[in-house]
């Protein structure tokens, strides 16, 4: 669909990347490893986060509509909405066993950052054989502390600790991109990198709705 919207593969890549893992966390860390400048970051962002957050309201009330049980809402939620919060701010209403599943499902997409981080960097190095220029060390951190509070019991007050100075980091990160946007940055990519969000934002639907119905 890039392709033919004639969009170049770093933006496609990065809305691809937000609308398939977590939002605008994946856009941030893919944009390392493909070396993306402020401007295709901004519109990627954009792109993810709107779509993301008109599926968090339509969710909120349409989806029992679609004759699913408890479990298969949380798993439709958690399977193609954008980002953690998306996932969140949807499955709340319906009570705590959706939230649980679409939750756990939520996070099964973000593990996935980090093959998607790997792969993202093998395809930027073949262009120029420097696969140490591209390698996203940061995901091997993501990787062992996903480990390690798999296997040691970290207090749930340290937990909250890291987890607001993490919130705080990407908060500031997300202030400064924000200073350097403005209208002509969506007025120089134009609508298609929306065109592409919205795609995206359908696939994901369709394909979770036949995986729920044939699977669950």
């Amino acid at each position: 669909m890039a392709r033919i919207l004639k969009i170049d593969f770093i933006t496609s890549a990065l809305i691809s990347a937000g609308a398939a893992v977590c939002g605008a966390a994946a856009i941030m860390a893919s944009a390392t490893t493909l070396k993306a400048d402020e401007k295709q970051i901004a519109i990627a962002v954009a792109s993810v986060v709107i779509f993301g957050t008109v599926g968090m309201f339509i969710y909120s009330v349409g989806l029992n509509f679609l004759n699913f049980t408890q479990t298969q809402i949380g798993f439709f939620i958690g399977s193609s909405l954008h980002e953690v919060a998306h996932v969140v701010g949807a499955s709340a209403r319906y009570g705590d066993e959706v939230m649980k599943n679409a939750v756990i499902i939520k996070m099964l997409r973000v593990v996935m950052l980090v093959p998607l981080l790997l792969f993202l960097a093998f395809i930027s190095a073949s262009k120029t054989s420097k696969i140490k220029e591209f390698l996203p060390y940061f995901a091997f951190y993501f990787l062992g502390a996903i480990l390690l509070n798999s296997l040691i019991n970290i207090p749930i007050e340290i937990l909250n600790i890291i987890n607001f100075i993490a919130d705080m980091c990407l908060c500031v990160a997300m202030f400064c991109l924000g200073l350097n946007i403005n209208k002509s940055v969506v007025k120089n990519f134009g609508f298609k990198p929306l065109l592409l969000a919205i795609f995206l934002f359908f696939i994901l639907m369709i394909f979770a709705y036949f995986y729920i119905k044939i699977l669950i």
